[in-house]
């Protein structure tokens, strides 16, 4: 149960879910506080079954660079911005260039459904889309440890959200 700093969950609240939901705990949260996630992540890893390692001891994740590049600006969105701004907007890497001895390029695209989202992002004389470029640029850099220029287009696709092929090749549908 999240938001438990806004709405304390009763012993009876709690067993209701229990009867519902046929579980045997129930977990009491806050994701904004931070409380009771300590105790869920304790109780989740404890429940996970062992498995043999699907990729190299060496090797972080079967994803690419270009993949984690644009969670990183997606994450940054969520953090930047309210309501459903971030949930209509993909993001899309088009050009990622490692050059030895400079920064790498990475040319981004943040696909958004509705023509009102643009100017959302872009903000009053571009600074919304400047703090987001310079945040997501920062934390990329530290993701890669190593420098990187980033640039961000604010491109509308309409109806992204069900275009197979579009979902596919940005990663959010196999």
């Amino acid at each position: 149960m999240n938001k438990t700093d806004l709405y304390p969950a009763a012993a009876d609240t709690v067993d209701y879910f229990k009867a519902l939901l046929q579980v045997t705990e129930v977990f009491r949260v806050s994701a904004l506080n931070l409380t009771g996630i300590k105790a869920l992540k304790t109780a989740i890893t404890a429940a996970l079954p062992p498995s043999p390692p699907y990729y190299p001891v060496d090797q972080l994740s079967d994803r690419c660079e270009r993949f984690f590049v644009s969670e990183i600006i997606r994450e940054n969105i969520f953090r930047l911005y309210q309501d459903e701004i971030p949930y209509a907007c993909a993001v899309e890497i088009e050009l990622f260039r490692e050059t030895p001895g400079r920064p790498d390029n990475i040319y981004a695209i943040v696909h958004t459904e509705r023509a009102s989202q643009k100017p959302i992002l872009i903000g009053q004389c571009g600074r919304s889309i400047r703090r987001l470029r310079e945040d997501s640029q920062k934390a990329v850099e530290k993701f890669l440890g190593r420098p990187a220029r980033l640039e961000l287009l604010i491109k509308v696709t309409p109806d992204w959200q069900n275009n197979i092929n579009f979902l596919k090749k940005t990663g959010f549908y196999e």
